[in-house]
């Protein structure tokens, strides 16, 4: 395989794997004339930036690199098969509700309206998309499954960014992918449940929540997902004619983490910026990325019920004990970490910008849960690990033993979290397959659950994107 071939192919891959699910709902969803318009608009764009790419990607793909690339297959292949998408293992509860908008989606004509007519799905649905078609041109099951495919390939593109980033390819950081955490475990010690080991250790703190890269996946796997393969293509690409296409085309699929990654991607969009590289900001696929992906998206998701509730800290709690618990938050989800990377990143912008985000992230709350900490967190707290996986080798070759064995350690415990999750996968699928029953969560109803105006739809007659774009 030649060297730009390679190149392009894998830059393909990345690419379409983004802004696929964006397509299929312009085409799926929007009157013809705007589905031609927009579709059009995103598949240029797409190549554009397939062409734009800077990644060289083939000294990744070398003969004595394959039995390791191998290795990581299987163990992404494994990690998503414990995750419970696709129903082959225990489902964390979360899943009842994903499976249902799937399920709507296969089942429904598109855009998914209830049978009343009174209230659309509006939720961030990019995920599903491809699998739905699968789904509706298949059957349920093979699109169902097909999303641990997606999943896979998702993961996998992630892998291939750090090995690209670090260059050369390695199974240790794919290890750390898949056990990387903040120190729950150091949280949760007053509360007795670090020898439960099937329990969930991120619920230490009442007021705040970061999740482990596992906990994503196996709770909320559709804005994870998308939202990794973004952060780390921005990060190793830092391609200004294509940060913002890719920052819009994940709106959809990782509204939250989307919010997370925009000052990331403007600190990469104007560093070192020079008047002559000006304009490669206003590439048509940013342009595109901005007005058509990002405005769409904005136009569909603002008719969600719960799309308006902004809160802070709440009244009715003692602050005093919530300035408490939040600075003993941020000690030990990322605090050991800063501190262990400050070493050989005390001159850098970036480490500085990103302990600003994951300070902010715990003080803005939206809707009545705890998503935004949770989910907006999600790409700061991946460039968290991806400084780490680069922080771990520069330690050993500096022979700085004291700073190693402390990044070793932080690790080491915060795997805990990750290996609780996927324990408690384990036993529960045993024990449900023990008595003959399904490991999977029940699906919620469509009509009662998901689309009775709660947080996963809205009232059509009140939605700009159903009266004037939607078919």
């Amino acid at each position: 395989m030649k060297i730009n071939k390679c190149n392009k192919i894998m830059s393909a891959i990345v690419y379409m794997y983004l802004t696929l699910p964006i397509f299929i709902f312009v085409v799926g969803w929007l009157k013809w004339y705007w589905a031609f318009l927009f579709g059009i608009s995103i598949l240029i764009s797409t190549i554009i930036s397939i062409n734009s790419d800077n990644i060289e990607y083939e000294k990744i793909f070398l003969k004595q690199n394959i039995s390791k690339i191998v290795i990581a297959i299987i163990l992404i292949a494994l990690w998503v098969t414990l995750s419970g998408i696709g129903g082959v293992m225990f489902q964390n509860s979360d899943h009842g509700a994903r499976t249902a908008m799937y399920k709507a989606l296969v089942d429904y004509d598109w855009p998914v309206i209830s049978n009343k007519g009174n209230y659309g799905l509006i939720y961030y649905i990019g995920y599903w998309l491809p699998s739905a078609v699968i789904g509706k041109l298949f059957g349920f099951e093979i699109g169902y499954k097909f999303q641990m495919v997606w999943a896979a390939i998702g993961i996998f593109i992630v892998y291939l960014l750090i090995c690209v980033l670090r260059k050369k390819v390695s199974i240790w950081p794919l290890i750390i992918v898949i056990l990387f955490s903040g120190l729950d475990i150091v949280g949760s010690w007053p509360q007795g449940v670090i020898f439960k080991f099937t329990k969930h250790l991120e619920y230490w703190s009442a007021f705040f929540q970061y999740s482990s890269n596992t906990t994503q996946l196996f709770w909320v796997f559709n804005q994870a997902i998308p939202a990794w393969v973004a952060t780390t293509l921005i990060v190793v690409g830092k391609n200004r004619k294509n940060i913002l296409f890719i920052l819009g085309s994940i709106m959809l699929a990782s509204t939250f983490p989307f919010v997370g990654l925009i000052p990331f991607s403007l600190y990469f969009l104007f560093r070192k910026l020079k008047i002559q590289n000006f304009k490669e900001i206003f590439s048509l696929q940013n342009i595109v990325g901005v007005c058509v992906c990002g405005g769409i998206t904005f136009l569909y998701l603002i008719g969600n019920i719960s799309a308006g509730k902004v809160n802070t800290f709440e009244n009715d709690i003692d602050t005093s004990i919530r300035m408490i618990m939040y600075v003993l938050f941020c000690i030990i989800e990322f605090g050991f970490y800063m501190m262990i990377l400050w070493r050989n990143n005390k001159k850098n912008k970036f480490y500085y910008l990103l302990l600003i985000v994951l300070v902010a992230c715990p003080l803005i709350r939206v809707g009545d849960a705890q998503d935004f900490c949770m989910r907006v967190s999600i790409p700061a707290l991946f460039i968290l690990m991806i400084l780490c996986i680069e922080e771990l080798p520069k330690l050993y070759k500096e022979k700085n033993k004291t700073l190693f064995v402390c990044l070793v350690i932080c690790l080491s415990l915060g795997a805990c979290t990750p290996m609780h999750e996927i324990n408690r996968t384990i036993v529960q699928t045993v024990k449900a397959v023990s008595k003959g029953e399904s490991p999977t969560e029940r699906i919620w109803s469509i009509e009662e659950e998901i689309l009775k105006g709660n947080n996963f739809s809205g009232p059509v007659n009140e939605s700009l994107f159903y009266k004037y774009l939607a078919k």
